[in-house]
């Protein structure tokens, strides 16, 4: 047994138990093995926890009895990341309708049946195609669900919510890749050689601005290390884009410099979506 409370603790922690009387171990046992078994083989800097956010005391013992037993470097640090729950509508986390707990691809077959179903009736997709693309569409829904949340917060899965082409949803985000590829499709203009030439319309401008700043968006979820933030960024870029796209008549503008200029900025804006998309490791489908 160690002892691992701190003068400044506000609140009581244990000691941090290693083995019990009958000479069983404990997770606390098996997770100092692993701190010694990382610093052996990689000398970390940094060792991220992603885990239940109620294990934040188990890992409080852990990370404390760890630097008390000099088990790894004064200077590698130890971050507990504790995500929250995925609830059902009751609030409660999400089970199946017989009240089991569902299996991921329990869940991953119910989203893609449900994108199956709203692509049936398109005329876009080849028959042969559309079993595959409602798969991707439907894993991005789930993904982009989960990741638009900070990691620490619990949240409600609404199959509704997460298939809806509007909104803060994955599958918006592919209907504006898939919107951007039509637009290219139907000009004769050469889109790899296009590129800017002024700014129209404050849209343009908005639009713009919010590519340009993808960086800082980029950097901030790195060092905070929440990818929410790159998923609300992505967002913010297609409805800005959706805004463009609304307010000007990309393909049958007569000024040919203007329309050149706005095919360029249509091409910016697909390869900073794919680049966000990419990040958030969601694949993206030619046409809906």
């Amino acid at each position: 047994v160690v002892d691992v409370k701190e003068e400044s603790d506000t609140k009581e922690i244990p000691p941090c138990m290693l083995l019990k009387s009958d000479g069983a171990s404990l997770y606390t046992t098996t997770d100092l093995a692993t701190i010694v078994e990382r610093m052996k083989l990689f000398q970390p800097d940094e060792i991220l926890y992603v885990v239940d956010k109620r294990q934040e005391l188990h890992f409080i013992q852990v990370f404390r009895c760890a630097r008390k037993t000099g088990l790894l470097k004064p200077e590698t640090k130890l971050s507990f990341l504790g995500f929250g729950t995925m609830n059902g509508k009751d609030g409660k986390p999400f089970k199946t309708r017989d009240g089991g707990v569902m299996q991921l691809s329990e869940l991953l077959d119910s989203v893609t049946a449900c994108s199956y179903e709203k692509l049936k009736s398109s005329d876009n997709i080849a028959e042969a195609d559309k079993k595959a693309a409602a798969e991707k569409i439907g894993i991005a829904a789930v993904k982009f669900g989960d990741l638009i949340n900070h990691y620490s917060k619990d949240y409600v899965f609404d199959t509704d919510k997460f298939m809806a082409s509007e909104g803060k949803t994955g599958v918006y985000l592919l209907y504006t890749v898939a919107r951007i590829n039509s637009i290219l499709r139907k000009t004769d203009i050469n889109c790899g050689k296009v590129k800017l030439q002024g700014i129209y319309s404050e849209s343009e401008r908005e639009l713009l601005l919010k590519i340009a700043l993808s960086g800082s968006a980029f950097i901030n979820a790195f060092y905070e290390k929440a990818p929410n933030i790159v998923c609300e960024n992505a967002y913010q870029i297609a409805v800005a884009f959706s805004k463009f796209y609304h307010e000007n008549h990309i393909i049958s503008e007569k000024d040919e410099k203007k329309k050149a200029s706005w095919l360029a900025l249509c091409v910016i804006t697909k390869e900073m979506l794919l680049k966000h998309l990419d990040t958030l490791a969601i694949e993206t489908v030619d046409v809906m």
